[in-house]
């Protein structure tokens, strides 16, 4: 929780995104590079391909849109 708290003023400081962050998509993001960790691929946009050698289902359900460009 005070990480989501603390990442909203940060974002609002520093970036025009404004994404309002909240709880659990921080522990969506946690979650996520603890399986990449886990399961490790060449590129971390290779997590949202559809094709079966690479697709990481519970990245793509948990995390819908690709944030590695932001």
């Amino acid at each position: 929780k005070k990480i989501a708290l603390q990442s909203n003023p940060y974002d609002e400081q520093t970036s025009c995104h404004n994404f309002n962050i909240t709880t659990n998509e921080i522990r969506v993001v946690c979650g996520s590079m603890l399986n990449s960790g886990y399961h490790r691929l060449p590129s971390k946009k290779i997590y949202w391909k559809t094709k079966p050698d690479c697709h990481r289902l519970l990245v793509a359900n948990a995390m819908r849109i690709d944030l590695t460009g932001y």
